[in-house]
């Protein structure tokens, strides 16, 4: 019997159905990718939508493998069809007050060769955001129909769009040279190219990148964050190669970097930054310094090497392990963009040295290439992704 594999890109790659409260500013971050059923049905497009929203604007409060209407509709972009997006909700963390999840859904379009614009566009953006707030967002994707490549057998085979995800929040120091690398996957064997979206393809004409901020030909992102405002950007960039374009939108959170030195976590006034032990109150007292070095906590064995690809069979349960551990005596916790669906982090995990479960079961119709990227945090409050 023929094994059927779906593959990942790692960066570092009874039903339940809730509603979302009416609350403003939800959306943190997403991107939509697409793939042809078929190659004779090629005009039969299946897609995945993937969302990063606010975790606190749902009562109940969503939990892990529930479906949850999103409130926002998917539009096809043909003769104004479009669909409520239901999250399969496969990402919670409260402690950022982030929950993400993705929506899988198909779509039939005329057989002939066209081009048509598939989106999610509503309001409104955060209210935290240093450019943008409260403003409208729009990811989208274009959507070819009849375009093919050749694989690398040499056959024929259906183009589909390229893929990319990134964590909802990314966190970064105001360091003077920024660098943050997109990584995607392209079946097109052509090559990649990245831009930042313009207004219109952020969600109108109010909407912006940050000033300053650059992307070059590989897909690094450039920015001197020392020179901007302490706080959270949203910002958009669009994928694209010959055939086809994506946009990922996403937020970065720029914090103050301060040596690594913070208050030891049973102080009253735990993971405050300091100079001196005298700057942390009501430690415990039998420490002869509570202002400690903290480098953040790092990935270990058996993750996967930064930017490794994962090979999932279908039809079974697929495991992926990642390790992590930290100098310093905090609990880690994993962050992580939306998986594809059906994918979960098990629960727990979170100690120091920490492992943590990534679970699938993907079906015939899940073959495919899926980003995932991940960071850590500890509980002295660093990051790394």
């Amino acid at each position: 019997m023929t094994q059927h594999k779906a593959t990942v890109l790692l960066a570092l790659l009874v039903v339940l159905l809730c509603s979302i409260n009416q609350v403003s500013g939800h959306f943190r971050s997403g991107t939509i990718s697409w793939t042809p059923r078929s190659l004779s049905q090629s005009n039969l497009i299946d897609f995945e939508v993937s969302i990063g929203f606010q975790y606190s604007a749902y009562t109940p409060y969503p939990q892990i493998g529930q479906n949850y209407s999103f409130q926002s509709q998917f539009n096809y972009g043909y003769n104004g069809d479009s669909d409520t997006i239901i999250l399969f909700i496969n990402f919670i963390d409260p402690q950022t007050d982030i929950a993400s999840g993705v929506f899988k859904t198909s779509y039939t379009y005329p057989a002939k060769p066209n081009a048509y614009i598939a989106y999610n566009q509503d309001k409104s953006r955060w209210s935290a955001l240093l450019n943008n707030a409260n403003q409208p967002w729009r990811i989208s994707t274009q959507v070819v129909i009849g375009a093919t490549v050749t694989d690398k057998t040499a056959a024929t085979a259906p183009y589909a769009s390229p893929v990319t995800n990134i964590l909802p929040i990314v966190p970064v120091g105001n360091i003077p040279m920024l660098y943050i690398e997109l990584i995607t996957f392209i079946n097109s064997y052509d090559q990649v190219n990245f831009d930042l979206a313009d207004p219109d393809l952020m969600g109108g004409p109010s909407n912006s990148n940050p000033p300053g901020i650059s992307l070059d030909g590989a897909g690094v992102l450039v920015w001197d964050a020392s020179q901007v405002p302490i706080g959270y950007y949203s910002i958009q960039l669009v994928v694209k190669d010959s055939i086809s374009w994506t946009t990922v939108d996403f937020i970065l959170n720029v914090f103050k970097e301060q040596g690594g030195l913070k208050c030891d976590s049973s102080c009253k006034n735990a993971n405050a930054f300091c100079n001196f032990g005298t700057d942390c109150q009501g430690c415990n007292p039998g420490l002869s310094n509570p202002c400690i070095f903290n480098n953040g906590p790092y990935f270990t064995s058996p993750t996967p090497g930064e930017v490794s690809t994962v090979t999932f069979t279908a039809g079974k349960m697929n495991t992926l392990q990642v390790g992590a551990a930290d100098a310093n005596p905090f609990g880690i916790s994993i962050l992580s963009s939306p998986l594809p669906m059906g994918a979960l982090w098990l629960p727990g995990g979170g100690g120091n040295p920490a492992f943590f479960t990534l679970q699938w079961a993907p079906t015939m119709f899940d073959i495919g290439t899926y980003v995932v990227s991940m960071g850590l945090r500890d509980d002295g409050g660093w990051y790394i992704g």
